[in-house]
């Protein structure tokens, strides 16, 4: 199955549980209106309540599947990396350029449509997340895959990438919260 075959696997998935979620929610606040109708006996009142109940287990069951299921679309972060930085790095640049478009043109790209393709790496996850909505994802989409499946790596982006760290480095060095972090 290709990359793309698996994003839109678990975008249903995720939209399936959304829904559920969503539902559900909306389920237990019409319920809890008419619970709290005293025009209702107390038998039938009791009935809404034990139904309130029962539905609330969808939501909360629909929340607690949702970030399993984020963190498994394929395994990446700092805590899988071969080599140090290497997660960052690869996640930083990846905006940088692929096999058949340049840097400019990727942002171009997405500027077109509104979008805004944001990064970030983490100790056991790294995450590439598109904001735009939904009817621009044909058009985006494709270009996503590309940039995870054909990223070029330009030499003069990593120097200017490594310059940049060292400065944040010798800043942060200066701040007694990211020392202290550093020696928990």
């Amino acid at each position: 199955m290709t990359l793309l075959g698996r994003i839109f696997g678990w975008l249903g998935r995720h939209l399936l549980l959304f829904v559920l979620w969503l539902g559900g929610d909306l389920g237990v606040f019409v319920l809890g209106q008419h619970f709290r109708i005293r025009s209702y006996s107390l038998p039938e009142r009791l009935t809404l309540l034990k139904l309130l109940v029962a539905i609330d287990m969808g939501p909360r069951s629909a929340w607690a599947l949702m970030v399993p299921m984020s963190l498994t679309l394929l395994y990446a972060g700092n805590w899988w990396e071969e080599q140090n930085g290497l997660a960052a790095v690869t996640n930083y640049l990846i905006k940088n350029g692929t096999k058949t478009k340049s840097a400019f043109e990727i942002s171009e790209h997405f500027d077109f449509y509104g979008a805004y393709l944001n990064r970030n790496c983490y100790n056991e996850t790294a995450n590439i997340t598109l904001h735009t909505l939904t009817r621009h994802l044909p058009s985006l989409l494709p270009v996503v895959a590309e940039l995870i499946n054909e990223s070029v790596f330009p030499e003069s982006e990593l120097e200017i990438y490594k310059q940049n760290l060292k400065q944040k480095l010798e800043v942060n060095l200066k701040k007694c919260d990211f020392v202290g972090n550093r020696k928990i």
